[in-house]
C-alpha cells in the first residue's frame, strides 16, 4: 500500500495515527506472529481494524495507544504482540512474565481465555 491508500484505509475507518504512518496487517499471515500464537484467531477472517493498526507499531517495539470499542478486538491487538516479545526474549534464554490487568469485570473472562489459548497460567 502507498501512503496515500494507508491514510484513505484508516480514514475510511476513523482510525487516527499521530507520527509515522505505517502499513496495517490486512491479512493474519502478514503479521509476522508464529504460528502457535495465530491459532488464536482461528475463529476470525482477518484483523479487526484495531488489530490491523496496532500490530506493526507494536511488533516493532513502538508504544501504542488504541482506544477502540468494546469487542473490537483489543485484547489480541495488544495482547498477542506482548506474548510475541515474551516469547522471543524467552528463546534467549531472558525469562518474563505477561501482567493482564482488567477494568471491568467482564474482561477478566476474556483474559483467562487468552491465557488459556497461550498456554499460560493466572
Amino acid at each position: 500500500m502507498t501512503k496515500a491508500e494507508v491514510e484513505k484505509w484508516q480514514q475510511e475507518r476513523s482510525i487516527a495515527v499521530v507520527g509515522d504512518v505505517m502499513k496495517p496487517v490486512l491479512a493474519f499471515q502478514q503479521s509476522g506472529l508464529s504460528q502457535e500464537l495465530l491459532h488464536a484467531t482461528k475463529d476470525f477472517q482477518q484483523p479487526s481494524p484495531i488489530q490491523a493498526i496496532s500490530w506493526p507499531y507494536a511488533l516493532s517495539g513502538k508504544d501504542v495507544i488504541g482506544i477502540a470499542a468494546t469487542g473490537s478486538g483489543k485484547t489480541l491487538a495488544f495482547g498477542l504482540p506482548g506474548l510475541n516479545h515474551v516469547r522471543a526474549q524467552q528463546q534467549k534464554g531472558i525469562y518474563q512474565g505477561v501482567l493482564l490487568g482488567s477494568v471491568a469485570g467482564e474482561k477478566r473472562d476474556d483474559d483467562n481465555t487468552f491465557l488459556e489459548l497461550n498456554c499460560l497460567r493466572a
